[in-house]
């Protein structure tokens, strides 16, 4: 799998957003700022990309997102419950149209001590003020791989979801 931004997908999604007069955030764990910097990576994207957090740690998607930590603790930190929530959040903070959010396993850090019964994948979402739509991506490639997949799997869905 090759690793890059795909111009047609930016430039769709772009012409959307623009057209229809849409904004959006994005609240990255595993991603870690790849959408952010796909989206920033167009001329003119201040138009509809209002911002951006990336809470990577525990702490800050309960500090900055104000995530429940119940809900990671119950669910884990990597599920449907969490980054439905971590999309709600940031589209409220923001207070843009659409939030867009992941969490996940694109990696271990040492296959030796990984918990057994976790595998790498992660969880998409979508927030808008009608609707929340969430994917599992599983992840069987290399950390980067990983991160640009969950990337393009979200940014497709949400370009099929404005449409």
């Amino acid at each position: 799998m090759q690793i890059y931004l795909d111009h047609l997908l930016l430039n769709s999604i772009s012409e959307i957003m623009i057209k229809k007069g849409l904004t959006v955030s994005v609240a990255e764990s595993c991603t870690g700022g790849f959408i952010s910097t796909f989206f920033t990576s167009k001329s003119g994207a201040s138009n509809f990309f209002k911002g951006s957090l990336i809470t990577y740690s525990n702490e800050a998607k309960v500090s900055l997102l104000g995530i429940d930590p119940n809900v990671i603790n119950n669910h884990g930190v990597v599920s449907k419950m969490v980054v439905d929530d971590m999309a709600d959040s940031v589209r409220k903070k923001h207070g843009v149209d659409y939030g867009l959010a992941t969490t996940g396993y694109v990696e271990f850090f040492d296959t030796n001590t990984a918990p057994k019964n976790i595998t790498l994948h992660a969880w998409i979402s979508i927030s808008s003020a009608n609707n929340t739509i969430s994917e599992l991506v599983p992840l069987n490639q290399s950390r980067l791989e990983n991160i640009s997949h969950v990337s393009y799997r979200l940014l497709n869905l949400f370009r099929k979801e404005i449409l």
